[in-house]
């Protein structure tokens, strides 16, 4: 089960609520319950934890407003979760690699040409303007020199953003 998959599976129930990326857990899933003027953290667990039987039950916020099916589900969910490997839960991240911007103050991007061994400008975003984790290191062994530049010039892409492949 993918992270977005086991979010949905979760926050499909009025009282309870899942999130990635909070301020508080940044590392971390935490599936909440609803109290009468605030969620309660439930369960918390790390995005790249190995081992299914390890995660932070926290039964002290567990009110008789959850069914045991219903919490039969969530833990269902969680182990379908943890279980899965981790290079399956969390969806490929993409990146564009932004130069600059031209004199009309449109932005230029690194594109690829033939893979990452051959490289040109372009101000499309779309396939051949993302660059996954892989390419990002492929380039890195082909271009040394862009290595310390690289850095600055990622931005990851938004699912919004609509590119033509």
């Amino acid at each position: 089960m993918k992270l977005d998959e086991l979010l949905h599976e979760i926050n499909k129930y009025d009282f309870l609520y899942a999130q990635a990326n909070s301020k508080e857990w940044p590392d971390d899933i935490v599936i909440s319950i609803k109290s009468v003027n605030r969620y309660l953290p439930l369960i918390v667990l790390s995005k790249d934890e190995l081992d299914a039987n390890d995660y932070d039950f926290h039964t002290e916020n567990l009110h008789n407003n959850i069914g045991p099916l219903t919490l039969k589900s969530v833990l269902d969910a969680v182990t379908a979760y943890v279980r899965t490997p981790i290079g399956k839960r969390l969806p490929e991240r993409k990146w564009l690699l932004c130069l600059g911007k031209n004199g009309y103050g449109s932005k230029i991007y690194l594109t690829k040409i033939d893979g990452p061994r051959k490289i040109g400008t372009t101000m499309k975003t779309g396939c051949f303007a993302e660059w996954n984790d892989q390419e990002l290191q492929d380039l890195v062994g082909q271009f040394p020199n862009l290595a310390p530049a690289i850095d600055d010039m990622m931005e990851e892409v938004k699912e919004d953003k609509d590119g033509a492949c």
